[in-house]
């Protein structure tokens, strides 16, 4: 049977909404058609005309249909005027599709927007996996670039159906790169001064922040060639700054920060891990203060330091800072404890700093081998 679902997600996890739907499936022969809460079918028999696609092309790993707007060119016909808001318009196109394109079929063999996914539960089953894992850090966005792609790697064949055309609302008057809706927060900038290459990817797993919400800066106090190319992470932007006279990676942390205009900061040492509750603390939306700082837990859990902003009582990771905030100001290349007077610099800036009376992170979490 086929059933028809629009997923949403109440804490903003697409892919949840998604297995939850195609959970609800009594059979694993049974075959959902999920859509987005934006789009529209335009014809009343868009069931039929969508079970007659699955008769005629049983093995399909995915179908999908042509929308009236889209990311992707290749899931729009070449003829629509993506911006008309007409819906007489669209229907025309609709009714014009269903004559002249009856069961045909466009395959695609690259990653599709989501707008309409048709699949098999029994396909997804095989896919859940490979997908929960590479959207498990992703709120809306990615999601069905992560479907598409697991369906291609199993040799599986996407289907266009070119007689199917949606109405797809997709930010006609927000514009496209409007993405306050997907759930993202303020970009946040990790900075990593790094003279323990052996830990990065421990570290990266630890970042589960949406991949369009971070840029992890790794500063490397070496040259090129002294660090193994398996031991950087992908997911990180890389520079080099040796620099034998700096004390602590204070050096390698100015560094950066003069390669950063905008966004908010935060330090992340080479022996520790990004603390999982820290995003949505310091970034997600509705948070708007230049200067947050935070507890930190020593590796037993115990309190180390937190509450105040003064010498030796707050540390390098214990604060999330404005790029803004930061403006001119530097960290002093000669003293251990140069975070100290680095924070109270920027807190005689901004008086007004937010405290989150609670552990956000966690010194030195990587124990040494």
């Amino acid at each position: 049977m086929l059933f028809f679902f629009t997923p949403y997600s109440l804490s903003g996890k697409l892919f949840d909404a998604y297995d939850t739907c195609i959970q609800l499936l009594p059979n694993k022969n049974d075959w959902a058609c999920l859509t987005d809460g934006d789009t529209m079918f335009l014809r009343s028999n868009f069931g039929h005309i969508i079970q007659e696609y699955i008769d005629a092309y049983p093995e399909t790993g995915l179908f999908t249909a042509y929308a009236s707007r889209c990311f992707y060119q290749y899931q729009v016909p070449s003829v629509v005027d993506q911006n008309n808001p007409s819906i007489r318009y669209h229907k025309q196109i609709a009714n014009t599709l269903a004559k002249s394109e009856a069961n045909g079929v466009t395959e695609i063999k690259k990653q599709i927007a989501g707008h309409l996914f048709v699949i098999q539960k029994k396909i997804w089953l095989r896919i859940r996996e490979a997908v929960k894992k590479q959207s498990q850090n992703e709120t809306i966005e990615g999601v069905d670039t992560a479907i598409s792609l697991a369906i291609l790697k199993l040799d599986l064949k996407i289907y266009l159906m070119k007689s199917v055309y949606m109405l797809h609302y997709f930010r006609l008057v927000e514009g496209i790169k409007s993405k306050h809706h997907l759930g993202y927060g303020r970009h946040l900038h990790i900075i990593t001064p790094c003279a323990r290459p052996e830990n990065l990817h421990t570290i990266a797993q630890s970042i589960n922040i949406p991949r369009t919400s971070f840029t992890w800066w790794i500063v490397f106090d070496f040259d090129q060639h002294e660090v193994d190319k398996m031991l950087i992470p992908q997911n990180a932007k890389i520079l080099w700054h040796k620099n034998k006279n700096s004390v602590a990676g204070n050096a390698q942390r100015n560094y950066a920060i003069g390669h950063i205009n905008d966004g908010m900061v935060y330090f992340l040492d080479d022996d520790t891990l990004l603390h999982p509750d820290l995003y949505l603390n310091t970034c997600a939306q509705g948070i708007t203060a230049d200067f947050i700082h935070f507890d930190q837990q020593n590796p037993d859990g115990s309190k180390r330091i937190g509450g105040t902003v003064k010498l030796n009582h707050i540390d390098t990771g214990s604060a999330v800072v404005s790029r803004i905030a930061i403006g001119d100001t530097r960290f002093r290349t000669d003293l251990y404890n140069a975070d100290g007077f680095f924070w109270m610099a920027i807190n005689q800036k901004y008086p007004s700093t937010l405290y989150i009376n609670k552990f956000l992170s966690v010194y030195n979490q990587i124990s040494k081998s």
